[in-house]
């Protein structure tokens, strides 16, 4: 549990980053969510300002100096390693969650949300595993809540009810 927690911490931690603040279809919504929690004054510029912070971390840490698909399948594999964990058990130590997946559940959510998708959203969505464990949590720490979950993309490569322009329309 610690290494998996370390992992999406430590790692799989860029490979967000790098969806949220470095992708041009993710920004834009990104953007609207750092301005929502400021004061008014700091709205115009503040931003802009985090956005360059956070891509100048991704560079200085070291993994943003590789390309968004090499630092998505890093990520791709956390989860594989993750999914592995788990296996067929409702949770990752048996039949009660532990903080652990409370970890892998924040992690799930962030990368599976339908506002901001990557190709890590793709591949979560296609690990039934994961997914039934994102459910779970869900409704045990949220069940006032729909369930965020992008759709999966159709044959076209539409997304169905999710995306950072379907949000924004």
């Amino acid at each position: 549990g610690w290494s998996l927690a370390r992992t999406l911490e430590e790692s799989t931690v860029w490979a967000l980053r790098q969806q949220r603040f470095a992708e041009a279809s993710a920004w834009p919504l990104t953007r609207e969510v750092v301005k929502s929690i400021l004061p008014a004054p700091l709205r115009a510029i503040v931003p802009a300002l985090i956005r360059r912070q956070m891509l100048a971390a991704l560079k200085a840490q070291g993994l943003g100096r590789f390309d968004a698909a090499t630092l998505y399948g890093f990520a791709m594999r956390d989860f594989d390693a993750a999914a592995r964990l788990l296996g067929d058990k409702p949770y990752l130590f048996g039949e009660r969650p532990s903080r652990f997946d409370f970890t892998l559940f924040g992690f799930v959510a962030s990368f599976s949300a339908a506002a901001c998708r990557s190709p890590v959203t793709e591949h979560l969505l296609a690990q039934p595993r994961l997914m039934a464990h994102h459910e779970r949590m869900r409704e045990r720490l949220y069940p006032e809540m729909p369930n965020w979950v992008a759709q999966p993309r159709t044959a076209a490569g539409v997304a169905r009810g999710g995306g950072v322009q379907a949000a924004m329309a």
